[in-house]
């Protein structure tokens, strides 16, 4: 009997067995891909993120963009500057697995190339399913991504579900100049989503995205906008889905709960996932440490996600909303004024939520309005 059963290895399922394994209890991690694995991912880690790393993630950073162009097909793009780095990149495939051997080093039992089928209960506990074994659990970390068993095995409802197309390989030196410390967005091609260029060292990670992902060609605009940056394609072209949620619904069953892209937790209005995976992992640990101790089930861990987690997606989901449905119209208002961008820049750094930005939103956009009335009659 473990612990804790841990069911997926990427940065959320490698960071909860870690930080419950440092506390002391049985952890036993299984993941259905064999380390180092691909993940298709832009692999941006945001300032706020940092912190939720073991020592020595630094090594694996291969960018440090500093600027951010904002651009749409029919206006002149915009390209704002910060004094520091506020992403850090990464190759996801280097990523996991440097997160994958420090939960092994703070003692989880590593299983990798052993997918789990079934999620069952059993007086109380539960019954981790493999081809090869089945293994009993006091408690279970969902942490298998969108198309995982947990959530389905859990009762829990599925999150919203969108799309995006990538390709990461090296670029010519052309390109990497003009990239090496810039991301790019483009909206407005992709319908509820966009366009993105995020470099990484010697290579470059293009892609498109859509909160929507039905009703249009994905390779077909994704070459389009790879012909457009004079990146001519000669590696495999990735496909990976994006979950996410606009409002609040319960993570946890009893001695049961999921993290990251297994609960929907990905930022509804960026679609940045990494930092909701390291922090809802971070969040569940220290939840189930204490209930562990206790011989509790995890009813706080969906309380603590209602104080610290739902607030803020909720207003990412309100600013998709506004901004998703008329982009065209937005891209126009950000190429004359480049407050809200870097006030966007100051949630990815930590130093705001959505709240500051949903009311930045809200206050420029009815100066805008105001300033289209008419004049009086005088």
């Amino acid at each position: 009997m473990w612990d804790v059963g841990v069911i997926g290895g990427g940065p959320a399922g490698s960071t909860a067995a870690r930080r419950l394994a440092r506390e002391g209890l049985s952890v036993l991690l299984v993941e259905g891909a064999r380390h180092p694995r691909v993940k298709p991912c832009g692999g941006a880690l945001t300032d706020r993120a940092l912190s939720l790393l073991p020592e020595g993630a630094d090594g694996l950073w291969k960018s440090h963009p500093r600027q951010w162009t904002f651009r749409t097909r029919s206006i002149s793009p915009v390209t704002v500057s910060r004094g520091k780095a506020y992403c850090h990149t990464v190759i996801r495939r280097e990523f996991d697995q440097f997160l994958f051997e420090r939960a092994a080093d703070a003692g989880a039992v590593l299983h990798d190339g052993e997918r789990v089928t079934g999620v069952e209960p059993e007086s109380g506990r539960f019954v981790l399913r493999t081809a090869k074994d089945r293994y009993r659990v006091r408690y279970v970390v969902g942490a298998d991504g969108a198309k995982g068993v947990t959530a389905k095995a859990l009762g829990i409802p599925r999150p919203r579900m969108g799309a995006a197309l990538e390709v990461e390989e090296p670029a010519p030196a052309s390109l990497l100049d003009a990239y090496r410390d810039r991301c790019e967005v483009m909206v407005s091609d992709a319908p509820w989503g966009y366009c993105w260029v995020i470099p990484k060292g010697d290579q470059l990670n293009i892609g498109v995205g859509s909160f929507h992902a039905v009703g249009f060609s994905w390779r077909e605009r994704l070459e389009r906008y790879c012909r457009e940056l004079g990146f001519q394609r000669r590696g495999p072209v990735l496909a990976h889905p994006l979950p996410y949620r606009w409002s609040k619904v319960r993570l946890q069953r009893g001695r049961a709960l999921v993290v990251g892209d297994a609960a929907g937790l990905m930022d509804p209005f960026s679609a940045e996932g990494i930092y909701a995976a390291l922090w809802s992992a971070t969040l569940a640990a220290e939840v189930l440490a204490r209930a562990a101790a206790r011989d509790e089930d995890l009813s706080a861990y969906d309380a603590a996600l209602a104080e610290t987690v739902w607030p803020d997606l909720g207003r990412a989901g309100v600013l998709a909303r506004l901004f998703y449905t008329m982009p065209g119209a937005w891209g126009r208002f950000f190429t004359r004024d480049t407050t809200l961008l870097h006030t966007y820049l100051d949630v990815l750094d930590g130093r705001g939520g959505y709240e500051a930005l949903l009311r930045a939103t809200r206050e420029h956009w009815w100066r805008l309005v105001r300033r289209a009335r008419p004049s009086p009659a005088s």
